[in-house]
């Protein structure tokens, strides 16, 4: 969505926090299934920014960093859905309506930042290096556990990001 005259990326995410756009679990699925398209649409560009950001990780291991990644927001999302088939999302929200208390209602808290790693799970490796793992599954799977709690969500990205692509 493009913003509207005068409007900037904070107006918009405090009016999206005032609507309750992220209460829905189908508007949670929603972003958490953009999440997952994006990443897998840019899927070579993001593999190729964490082997230069990276360089002496191995290619396997950037390649199980990504797809533990991925696999990460399908998780989140299927959580979601399995919640919607049981029928019990449905049912709790109109249980207002007649008359009983949803005791279980579960809200997210509003705008979260996330904060991506500044090293990763950084280690020393036995080639002399330093081995900058996790940075990826480290960001996304915050990320996705936000957006999957009904927030709205804030990623500051660090410097370690030296080549990935701030619209990857």
């Amino acid at each position: 969505m493009a913003l509207q005259d005068g409007e900037t990326p904070l107006t918009r995410l405090l009016l999206s926090v005032a609507d309750g756009r992220m209460e829905s679990p189908r508007s949670r699925q929603s972003h958490l299934q953009t999440l997952h398209a994006g990443l897998a649409a840019a899927a070579s560009r993001i593999t190729s920014a964490l082997a230069a950001d990276a360089p002496l990780n191995t290619p396997a291991e950037i390649e199980a960093e990504y797809a533990v990644a991925l696999d990460a927001v399908r998780h989140f999302y299927d959580a979601l859905s399995s919640g919607l088939r049981g029928g019990s999302a449905r049912a709790d929200e109109y249980a207002v309506a007649k008359g009983r208390s949803n005791l279980g209602r579960r809200v997210g808290v509003g705008i979260v930042v996330v904060r991506t790693p500044a090293g990763g799970a950084e280690v020393a490796t036995a080639r002399g290096g330093w081995s900058g793992n996790g940075r990826l599954f480290g960001s996304v799977v915050p990320l996705a556990a936000a957006l999957a709690g009904g927030n709205c969500v804030v990623v500051e990205v660090c410097y370690c990001f030296i080549t990935l692509p701030s619209d990857a």
